[in-house]
C-alpha cells in the first residue's frame, strides 16, 4: 500500500486546521527497461478530493511514478504573512519515502505554480530543495492560486499538489494635510474625523488624513476681536478667506493661517451663531460657533424661516437667562441681534429685555408680536466699547429670553439705508430708482409686465425671489437692491398626429404673443384625413390650419382613417400557439397582444376544418387582447373548439368587444360538439385606435383558438 498522506493547512491567522487523512490504494510496479531501450513510463494515480467551504481546506496531493518507485509530493501550506501586502508565504512538507516504503534518494526540488484562477497557472518558480518560499510582487486587489510539484534528478515532475489561494484587499492610498493656526483663531478640517492635533506654544498643528483623489474643506475662524492676517497654502500666500478647499488630493498638502487683533475702525466684523456651529451667511459673513457665553442652553429646529435666505442662523438659539462677554477693541460699533420665534404661536408668550454694557437697549421684546412665528427679526443697535469688552445680557420676563445670532460691525450706527429699484425692458417696478428708508422700517414694491411681456425674474440683493408681482422689505437694517427683468410672453402650441399621417410642424412649438403659426396635415398612403381638432373642437378633415394672434396655449390634433378595400386582412394571430399559415394562405402570427390567461395545446384531430393546427392551440381562462388598429369598420372572426369537455354546460363564457358584450353564454360543445371547429364572425368598429377583445369566465374557463380581423 502507498504511504498515508497527511495534509495540514495553516490559515492566515496562524491557527492550525483539523488534519485530513486519505489512504491510497496500492499502485502496480513498472518493470525496469533493458539497457538502450527508450524509457517508457506510466504514471497511475488516484486522486481523491474533498471540497471545503473555507480557503484552508485542500485536496489530497497526488503522486508521480518513476520506474517502479513513486515519490510522494509535498503537502502545501499557506501561512499567515504579516510583513507587507501583496506577498504570500508558502511552505510544504518534504516527502521522505516512496510509496513502496523505500527512502527517497533522487528528489531534486520543487516548483511553485501561480495563477489567477483555480487550476489555471501562468507562472512557475523553481525553488530548488527548499520547503518554504515567499512569493512577492503580487498585486493588491487580486486573488492568487498556488500549487506545488516535486521533481527528481531525471526531471520527471509529479502532478500538482492540492491548491491553496489567497486574496489581497485593495489598499487605499492616503495623504496628510498639515493645518497650522497661530494665536487668535483656528483652522478646522470639516467633515473629517481622521485628525491628530498637537500644540507648540500658541501654535496649533493638526494632521488631517485624506483619501487619494478626495477633497477636503477647511474653515478659518478668527476668535472674537481678531481677524485673519494671512493664509498660506503649500507655503504660498492666498487671499484671506474663512474657508478653503483642497480638491483631488494626490500628495501631502499644507494650510497655515495667522491672525491679528482687530482695531475699532478696521471695518471687519465679528459674528457668533448662538447655540450653533460655525456658519457662513449669504453675504459671506462667517459666524463663529457659539462662544463667549455664560448661562442659558442651546436649542435647534429644522423649520424653514421666512424673511431670510440664511435660515440656519435662525434655526439655532441660546435660550434662557444668558449673557455674552466679547473681547473687543474700544470704539463704536453696530450690533445686530438676530431673533426668530420658533416655539410659541401667539403674542405674549415670550417677553424679555436685552441690555448692552449694563444699559437696557431692548425692552419687553415679543418676537411673535413683531413678525409672527418662524420669521426672521433683526435689531440693529449702535453701541460703544470703552473697557475692551462688549457685554450683552438677555433677561427673562415672560418665559425664556432667546438669541439666534450676534453680529458686530465696526463704525457708528446708520440711521437710514437706501434701496435701489430697477426694471428691464418690458415692464416696470414701482417705485423705481433709489429710495432712502429709515432703519427698522419697511418698504414695498410692485412689479408689472407690459402688454405682450411677462415677468421673468425678480432679484433681491442679487438673489432670485421668483417671478413675483410684489415684494416688501421689512425691518430694513442695511442697503438693498431689487431688480425686475421681463421676457416676451410666449405660448405653446402642441401639435400631434395619429397613425396614418402627419402634421407639420409636430410637437410643441413656442409662439410669441400676438403672432401666427400655420400647420399642414397630410395622410399617408392608404389613409385619409379623418378629422382635425383645434383645442379639442373639430374643424373638419382639413389639410391645413393657421393660428393667428396667439394669446394663449393652443393645441391641434389630426386623426386618420385607412382607405381600405373590403375583405382586406389587417390582423391574424394563433392564440396560445406559434405562427401558422392556413390553407387559404392567411398568416397567423404567434400569440400576441394578450393579457392574462394561459396557453394550451392538444394533438387531437379537429372536425369541420382542414386547419386543425389553428384549433389545437388555445388561450384559456379570463384573458383579453388589445390590438392596435386604425379607426374603421371590420369583420372580426373568432375561432373556437371544445377539446376538453364532452358534454354541454361544462364551459360557458362571454366575449366583449370594445366594452360591448358581443357573445353571451357561449357553449362551444352545445354548438358543434367536441373536437370540432366553430367560428363566429362579428362586425366591429374601431374609434380609438385599438380593438379590445375580452373573454369572461362564467362556467369553467373561457377560451379562444385564433383571431382574424379583415376590413368590411
Amino acid at each position: 500500500m502507498l504511504q498515508e498522506a497527511k495534509l495540514t493547512a495553516t490559515s492566515q491567522t496562524g491557527q492550525q486546521q483539523k488534519s485530513k487523512r486519505w489512504l491510497e490504494p496500492k499502485c502496480p510496479r513498472t518493470a525496469a527497461p533493458s539497457p538502450g531501450k527508450k524509457l517508457e513510463e506510466e504514471t497511475r494515480f488516484m486522486v481523491k478530493s474533498r471540497a471545503e467551504k473555507t480557503p484552508a481546506a485542500f485536496s489530497r496531493i497526488a503522486f508521480f511514478a518513476l520506474l517502479a518507485i513513486t515519490l510522494v509530493a509535498a503537502t502545501l501550506h499557506l501561512g499567515a504573512f504579516t510583513a507587507q501586502a501583496a506577498q504570500a508565504g508558502l511552505s510544504w512538507n518534504a516527502p521522505t519515502t516512496n510509496s513502496n516504503g523505500t527512502p527517497i534518494t533522487d528528489l531534486a526540488g520543487y516548483k511553485i505554480h501561480i495563477g489567477n484562477a483555480s487550476r489555471s497557472y501562468q507562472q512557475t518558480i523553481d525553488t530548488g530543495r527548499v520547503t518554504n518560499y515567499t512569493v512577492s510582487n503580487l498585486t493588491d486587489g487580486s486573488s492568487y492560486y498556488f500549487a506545488v510539484t516535486a521533481y527528481n534528478s531525471a526531471g520527471v515532475e509529479s502532478p500538482y499538489s492540492s491548491e491553496v489561494s489567497k486574496s489581497f484587499p485593495v489598499l487605499t492610498t492616503t495623504h496628510l494635510i498639515k493645518a497650522t493656526s497661530g494665536a487668535g483663531g483656528s483652522v478646522t478640517a470639516l467633515n473629517n474625523t481622521r485628525i491628530s492635533t498637537a500644540t507648540s506654544g500658541t501654535t496649533t498643528i493638526s494632521n488631517v488624513t485624506v483619501n487619494d483623489g478626495a477633497s477636503q474643506a477647511f474653515s478659518i475662524a478668527p476668535q472674537a476681536g481678531y481677524a485673519i492676517s494671512s493664509l498660506k497654502v503649500n507655503g504660498t500666500s492666498v487671499a484671506a478667506a474663512t474657508t478653503y478647499s483642497f480638491t483631488n488630493v494626490k500628495a501631502a498638502q499644507s494650510i497655515e493661517a495667522t491672525f491679528a487683533a482687530q482695531s475699532a475702525g478696521s471695518g471687519s466684523s465679528l459674528a457668533i451663531n448662538a447655540g450653533g456651529s460655525q456658519s457662513t451667511d449669504g453675504s459671506g459673513v462667517s459666524y463663529l460657533a457659539d462662544a463667549s457665553f455664560s448661562g442659558g442652553a442651546a436649542g435647534t429646529t429644522s423649520v424653514p424661516i421666512a424673511g431670510t435666505t440664511d435660515d440656519i442662523l435662525y434655526q439655532t438659539e441660546r435660550w434662557g437667562a444668558s449673557s455674552y462677554s466679547i473681547p473687543m477693541a474700544n470704539g463704536n460699533y453696530n450690533l445686530t441681534l438676530k431673533f426668530a420665534e420658533t416655539y410659541w404661536s401667539a403674542a405674549g408668550k415670550r417677553i424679555f429685555d436685552v441690555t448692552v454694557n449694563g444699559q437696557t437697549v431692548v425692552s419687553n421684546l415679543d418676537i411673535f408680536a413683531k413678525v409672527g412665528k418662524d420669521t426672521a427679526y433683526d435689531v440693529v443697535l449702535p453701541v460703544s466699547v470703552t473697557n475692551g469688552t462688549l457685554a450683552i445680557k438677555f433677561v427673562n420676563k415672560v418665559d425664556n429670553a432667546k438669541i439666534c445670532a450676534i453680529k458686530v460691525s465696526a463704525g457708528s450706527a446708520t440711521s437710514s439705508f437706501s434701496i435701489a429699484a430697477s426694471a428691464g425692458t418690458g415692464g416696470s417696478i414701482t417705485p423705481s430708482g433709489s429710495a432712502s428708508v429709515a432703519s427698522g422700517t419697511s418698504k414695498s414694491y410692485a412689479i408689472a409686465a407690459a402688454s405682450g411681456y411677462r415677468i421673468a425674474d425678480v432679484k433681491v440683493d442679487g438673489v432670485s425671489v421668483g417671478a413675483v408681482t410684489s415684494y416688501s422689505f421689512s425691518n430694513v437694517t442695511s442697503n438693498h437692491t431689487i431688480a425686475a427683468t421681463f421676457a416676451v410672453q410666449t405660448y405653446t402650441i402642441t401639435a400631434s398626429a395619429g397613425a396614418g399621417g402627419s402634421i407639420t410642424p409636430s410637437g410643441s412649438a413656442s409662439v410669441a404673443s400676438g403672432t401666427s403659426k400655420s400647420y399642414a396635415i397630410a395622410a399617408a398612403s392608404g389613409y385619409r384625413i379623418a378629422d382635425v381638432k383645434v383645442d379639442g373642437v373639430s374643424v373638419g378633415a382639413v389639410a391645413s390650419y393657421s393660428f393667428s394672434n396667439v394669446t394663449a396655449n393652443r393645441s391641434i390634433q389630426a386623426s386618420f382613417a385607412a382607405t381600405v378595400t373590403a375583405g382586406q386582412l389587417v390582423f391574424a394571430a394563433s392564440s396560445g400557439g406559434a405562427q401558422y399559415t392556413d390553407a387559404a394562405g392567411v398568416v397567423y402570427k404567434a400569440d400576441t397582444g394578450f393579457s392574462g390567461g394561459a396557453a394550451g395545446t392538444t394533438a387531437v384531430a379537429i372536425a369541420g376544418t382542414t386547419d386543425d393546427v389553428l384549433y389545437q392551440t388555445e388561450r384559456w381562462g379570463a384573458s383579453s387582447y388589445s390590438i392596435p388598429m386604425a379607426n374603421g369598420n371590420y369583420n372580426l372572426t373568432l375561432k373556437f373548439a371544445e377539446t376538453y369537455w364532452s358534454a354541454a354546460g361544462k364551459r360557458l363564457f362571454d366575449v366583449t368587444v370594445n366594452g360591448q358584450t358581443m357573445i353571451s353564454n357561449l357553449d362551444v360543445f352545445a354548438k358543434v360538439g367536441k373536437n370540432a371547429a366553430y367560428d363566429v364572425v362579428l362586425p366591429v368598429s374601431v374609434t380609438n385606435g385599438t380593438l379590445a377583445i375580452k373573454l369572461v369566465n362564467k362556467t369553467d374557463n373561457a377560451k379562444i383558438c385564433a383571431i382574424k380581423v379583415a376590413t368590411r
